[in-house]
């Protein structure tokens, strides 16, 4: 699709700016390859699906786009305001493949991402729980960094391990006692 603006030559010579172009605000932004609708369409894939599944899907909807332009597209929306958390999941991540990590922040009662913080230390983790005096449960890894965090910063919350660290303690206690018994359990 391609479109076509009027252009506009202001008379004035005080004027700053000599030449005007229509806006469309409500269909197009200014300089964008995109309509707002097209834009809409591209985000509600890429936050239905990952990038590269997301890129197929949408090419299988008539839309040609990258898998990098629909993480773009769900980079570009607001990040929604965390509000009260009242139970609230740490961990870090990665951003590029192990080289440089951050710090994930889930609300665990909506299930929703409300903080990518860009470092993985005990004092930024900590006094993004300062901000938060609601929160009543922090669940986390075994790591030192994230208890000590949650320590600092909210203190008046109960440390909960996570599902994945729980299942891990799990497996390490029950392995050796398997391991002793392997025989007796095989023969009966």
């Amino acid at each position: 699709m391609h479109l076509a603006v009027r252009k506009f030559f202001c008379r004035n010579s005080a004027c700053q700016r000599k030449i005007f172009t229509e806006r469309l605000p409500t269909f197009v932004e200014p300089w964008a390859q995109m309509t707002l609708r097209l834009i809409a369409a591209i985000q509600a894939i890429g936050l239905s699906t990952s990038g590269r599944l997301g890129a197929r899907l949408a090419t299988r909807l008539g839309i040609s786009t990258s898998w990098m332009t629909l993480v773009r597209r769900i980079m570009d929306l607001p990040t929604p305001s965390a509000g009260l958390v009242t139970a609230l999941g740490i961990d870090d991540f990665s951003f590029r493949r192990g080289r440089r990590f951050g710090t994930i922040l889930v609300d665990l009662s909506s299930h929703q991402v409300i903080d990518l913080l860009d470092e993985r230390s005990t004092e930024t983790a900590a006094k993004w729980m300062r901000q938060h005096p609601e929160i009543e449960y922090v669940s986390r890894d075994r790591g030192n960094d994230y208890t000590r965090a949650a320590r600092e910063g909210a203190p008046q919350a109960v440390p909960v391990a996570d599902r994945f660290h729980l299942m891990k303690n799990l497996v390490e206690a029950i392995e050796p006692l398997i391991a002793r018994s392997y025989k007796e359990l095989r023969f009966a």
